[in-house]
């Protein structure tokens, strides 16, 4: 009887975090990003600081959103990711930005700016 409760116990809880993962998953999808932005703030040296912006729609709940946009270069590859966050209502279209150093190298080997949703 106790072998019986620890493994219920044990179900219980990885059904819970199975039910946290997968509402962290369709949070994540019910979200648009669009006209998606980079300009050149300041030109260093060595680094670039860049401001990345994208309007991002929230079609879930009022929620704190964290999109993440990739700078790939010609042939697809990740060069650069870049977290932009704030918090949306329910419904509605927000400017997120968020201002990086990128190294010199690395921006002008980007090629263009993308968001790929989680599906």
């Amino acid at each position: 009887m106790k072998d019986f409760k620890f493994t219920s116990v044990g179900w219980i809880l990885g059904l819970g975090f199975l039910l946290i993962c997968l509402n962290a998953v369709s949070a994540l999808a019910e979200v648009n990003v669009s006209d998606i932005r980079a300009l050149v703030i300041e030109k260093g040296e060595e680094n670039y600081s860049v401001s990345v912006q994208a309007k991002v729609t929230n079609l879930g709940e009022t929620a704190d959103i964290t999109v993440v946009v990739l700078g790939v270069d010609m042939n697809g590859y990740q060069l650069k990711d870049v977290f932009l966050t704030g918090r949306i209502e329910k419904g509605k279209t927000k400017l997120l930005n968020a201002l990086v150093q990128i190294p010199k190298k690395t921006y002008e080997d980007i090629f263009n700016w993308e968001w790929k949703a989680n599906k």
